[in-house]
């Protein structure tokens, strides 16, 4: 990764949350300064967590607004803008795909930097001389190995595939040089390196930590233990070592420190909210109704409009067969997540679906109701990936623990258990509620990836495209390879 000279660092990039509500610029001191007590550290992991919620990353792109594009959850048509209609039809050289896509890899690597800066301060120190030394360092590892990891499944072949493939760089220091790319096998080495080590330390921190702050009494809003153990759970399995994804699945699960919501609050249970009771790891945004509104309403202002009727507006239509995504009634049972998908404003228009997943049907209010101890935010990681990635995992080995994993999980959607049915789970039956659980973060595109799936596009042709490395592979931005002179490296690549 080449790095961005012109960016000076923390000392003038650098933001942070405080009292994790309002975001404040802290280009007025040194990075000396900033990294000399606890206050400076949090301030500067704030700023990371901050960046993450952008909507170029996680805020949007990473989730919803491109990732999710390929997966034909919506119905595309142009008027979403071309990146995503591009992105959703696998044009992944096209020109306005191709700027979004070096806007979300730019970002990355930005926040990569950020946190770079955060972990060479605090390596230079001693562990003693701050009282949460080990959680401030475990949380910046954990951080750098998730970008890296996320980095590599979008903008590299799969690893089972092509593990000697160029990958993307491994950055660690933020130096005027540039990285050399590694391999993707030696990416995945150092991302389940550095998780290994920030779990480490995350429960070196945990054990020592008493009555906790501000910044360590809300945990869900942080690269947390658990959110190391989800993490590697979920690389064991996007690498194929399933024995292993749930060793680290069920170290969540059993942790006790989460639990599956009830089905009747399964609607609004991640409605721009960080859900308590679900959420592993999530990025805390309280500007979520403006972003979601401009996409799901044609809002230009809320504060200065309020709700627009007029469905030309509207430039999000949801793919519209809700009723075979979301099946409910009969042998089924009463699936809760239908629900995610409504009519706009009671409009009988199917044009007019909206994602209820992620935004408030009553947008006049600007701000969802974040009560009983709900976070504004995107969740990143929540609890039921760990129980099918372990129902996954067991499905051959002990296929009755993995169906109490899988009825446990779907039971809290409202359905019927498989058990009582007399039903035999298969891992299309997983897949099923893969797609279904996860639409709008960003995570059903890795499972097709995984997989090689064929895809049909949800367009009027319904045209099927045959599964391939190119499909599942989004392109580095050409800006990456212009300062790279090493002609042992492998720069030259054409990626047009």
């Amino acid at each position: 990764m080449r790095v961005y000279v012109l960016l000076l660092g923390l000392i003038i990039g650098m933001w942070s949350c405080e009292d994790f509500l309002t975001i404040r610029p802290k280009s007025d001191i040194t990075e000396e300064d900033l990294f000399a007590k606890p206050d400076g550290v949090e301030d500067a992991l704030n700023g990371v967590y901050a960046q993450l919620g952008l909507t170029d990353l996680y805020g949007q792109n990473m989730t919803w607004g491109i990732v999710d594009m390929p997966t034909q959850y919506f119905k595309l048509n142009g008027e979403q803008g071309e990146n995503r209609y591009q992105t959703g039809r696998f044009i992944h050289d096209g020109s306005s795909a191709r700027a979004t896509y070096e806007t979300m890899w730019t970002k990355m690597y930005q926040a990569i930097g950020y946190t770079n800066n955060i972990i060479n301060a605090l390596l230079k120190k001693d562990e003693s001389s701050m009282k949460y030394y080990s959680i401030y360092l475990g949380e910046a590892l954990g951080i750098r190995a998730f970008l890296h990891f996320d980095l590599i499944r979008l903008f590299a072949p799969h690893v089972e595939r092509q593990p000697d493939a160029r990958g993307i760089p491994y950055v660690r220091q933020w130096v005027s040089k540039v990285t050399p790319f590694s391999t993707v096998q030696e990416i995945y080495v150092s991302v389940l390196k550095e998780l290994k080590e920030s779990e480490r330390l995350l429960l070196k921190g945990q054990e020592n930590m008493d009555e906790g702050n501000d910044f360590t009494n809300t945990p869900q809003i942080h690269f947390n233990l658990y959110a190391a153990q989800a993490t590697l759970a979920r690389v064991y399995w996007m690498k194929g070592d399933l024995d292993s994804a749930c060793i680290y699945a069920r170290k969540v699960i059993e942790s006790g420190k989460f639990e599956l919501v009830e089905p009747i609050e399964v609607q609004n249970m991640v409605a721009q909210v960080i859900n308590k009771k679900e959420c592993i790891w999530g990025i805390f945004n309280s500007e979520l109704s403006e972003t979601y509104g401009k996409s799901f309403y044609g809002i230009g202002s809320i504060a200065g409009g309020g709700i627009t009727t007029d469905l030309t507006l509207y430039p999000n239509a949801v793919w519209t067969d809700r009723e075979n995504l979301y099946p409910t009634g009969g042998s089924y049972g009463n699936e809760m997540r239908v629900g995610w998908i409504r009519n706009k404003l009671g409009s009988s228009d199917r044009k007019s679906y909206f994602m209820k997943l992620l935004i408030e049907d009553n947008m006049e209010a600007s701000k969802p109701d974040y009560g009983k101890g709900n976070i504004a935010g995107v969740n990143l990681i929540r609890l039921p990936e760990m129980y099918l990635i372990a129902a996954e995992a067991l499905l051959e080995k002990e296929p009755e623990v993995a169906l109490e994993y899988f009825d446990t999980f779907i039971m809290s959607r409202g359905l019927f258990k498989f058990k009582d049915q007399g039903k035999v789970l298969t891992l299309l039956d997983i897949d099923k509620e893969r797609k279904k659980e996860f639409y709008g973060e960003g995570q059903e595109f890795y499972n097709m990836k995984r997989q090689m799936r064929d895809v049909i596009l949800s367009a009027s042709t319904w045209q099927k495209l045959t599964g391939n490395e190119e499909m599942y592979t989004l392109l580095i931005p050409d800006s990456e390879f212009e300062y790279r002179y090493n002609d042992n490296e492998e720069n030259n690549i054409d990626q047009n």
